[in-house]
């Protein structure tokens, strides 16, 4: 089932100063479109930070359960898929489906190698664009990452500082599997790893 942005307003208001630990804006962006703010909320939205971060639902928003929270905006566009990152995290942290689970890490996997492989600057830009994003809600031991708390995201606001800490786990998985792919083939396409520690040439 898919809901409107107004299910989004009513989830982080109820459930987004819970989860999170660092400063909340107090005015909500969530239609760059229609800012008709009075004198205190225009004050207040000036008074954001610049710092991203992620707030992850149970529920489908707009076909949506990632959202970029930002200087700007509360569901800040983005062109990077994040929906992933919340299939993976439920089907670990909550559901313990273990094979949704490997199907989502492969999914991020995908992406990201396939965005690196790529010779398109558009398709390396949403690379780094998906890094960036992720690094900075990873932060802090994931300082900047917001849940849905219920059955089916967190269940418990005692749960969210162990489940920023899985998250961080799960994204290390991934982000550390990009790092072995640089570091064993270099740009020029040579087998590094083979070259420098098995002292073998390119074949």
């Amino acid at each position: 089932m898919t809901h409107s942005i107004e299910k989004l307003e009513e989830i982080i208001r109820r459930d987004g100063e819970r989860s999170i630990s660092i400063h909340q804006p107090t005015t909500l962006v969530l239609k760059p479109n229609a800012r008709n703010f009075t004198d205190e909320q225009m004050e207040a939205y000036f008074a954001r930070d610049f710092k991203s971060r992620l707030f992850i639902t149970s529920a489908n928003i707009t076909s949506n359960t990632v959202f970029l929270r930002s200087k700007f905006s509360d569901n800040h566009p983005h062109a990077s898929h994040l929906n992933p990152l919340r299939d993976f995290m439920k089907a670990t942290h909550s559901t313990y489906n273990y094979t949704a689970a490997k199907t989502n890490c492969t999914v991020l996997l995908s992406m990201c190698f396939q965005a690196n492989e790529s010779t398109s600057s558009c398709s390396m830009s949403k690379y780094y664009s998906f890094a960036v994003t992720v690094a900075s809600a990873l932060s802090n031991m994931g300082e900047g990452t917001g849940f849905e708390i219920c059955p089916a995201m967190v269940m418990d606001e005692k749960e969210v500082e162990l489940s920023r800490q899985k998250f961080c786990l799960l994204m290390h998985i991934i982000f550390s599997k990009m790092a072995m792919y640089r570091f064993l083939v270099n740009e020029d396409g040579s087998n590094t790893y083979r070259i420098s520690h098995c002292r073998m040439k390119e074949t």
